[in-house]
């Protein structure tokens, strides 16, 4: 029953579409999310993997040069002022102690900036999969003779179950219960 004739009795079919959620704007701020999550493209210093390269050359190289030129100098110039011999074994640990310090400090730094990258990725990442980029659109359908006497019958039975489970349907129903 394909025919005019026989949709009115059947009805039509209801169809999906989907449509986009996202302004232009949007879809290119999740296009560079994404790239940045496969370290490329304008985020990927924010997303990508950590760069040990970039902390070498921003952090360690510039803190080492303040140690080795302003630090140690310092250190080694306070212990012959305090009449301690270059040599000796206090002069020797406070020298050393520092320089543990020193890398202390790095290797810190280093883990403080690996943990914010992840974490940095990981709101990159809840950024994309918690996006809803589409939304479905219903349309069409329309009920035919069936559905409708369908639906009507099922209303009015459900009615009538309802009354009767509460007393008030009809007689014969009421009695034919209380017989039961």
């Amino acid at each position: 029953m394909s025919s005019a004739f026989g949709r009115a009795f059947t009805g039509t079919e209801t169809k999906t579409k989907q449509k986009s959620t996202e302004s232009a704007e949007q879809k290119r701020l999740s296009q560079a999310i994404n790239q940045g999550l496969k370290n490329r493209g304008p985020l990927k210093d924010v997303y990508g993997k950590f760069n040990k390269k970039e902390f070498k050359e921003g952090v360690s190289k510039p803190a080492l040069k303040q140690y080795e030129e302003e630090i140690l100098p310092k250190l080694l110039e306070q212990n012959n002022a305090g009449g301690y011999n270059p040599r000796s074994s206090g002069a020797q640990r406070r020298v050393l102690k520092s320089g543990t310090d020193f890398s202390s400090n790095i290797a810190r730094l280093m883990y403080e900036a690996r943990q914010g990258q992840k974490a940095n990725r990981q709101q990159g990442i809840q950024t994309q999969l918690g996006r809803q980029t589409t939304e479905n659109i219903v349309y069409g359908g329309k009920k035919g003779i069936f559905q409708k006497f369908g639906e009507s019958f099922a209303e009015g039975a459900g009615e009538e179950a309802g009354s009767r489970v509460a007393g008030k349907g009809s007689e014969s129903a009421t009695s034919g219960i209380m017989a039961g």
